[in-house]
């Protein structure tokens, strides 16, 4: 039997990483974005975690 899916981590804020993220948080599980540049994060609010690196 599977188990649930409790958190997910997305690499890349660009056009598809932001539509699988907010997929993501809306399903539940807590999301972690991850971006490269600061002007991708600014634009993605939402109440997922989010880190630069």
């Amino acid at each position: 039997m599977s188990q649930p899916v409790e958190s997910v981590a997305v690499v890349g804020a660009g056009a598809m990483g932001a539509m699988y993220a907010a997929h993501f948080v809306e399903g539940g599980p807590r999301t972690s974005l991850v971006a490269s540049c600061g002007s991708r994060v600014t634009r993605t609010p939402g109440r997922n975690e989010t880190l630069v690196g």
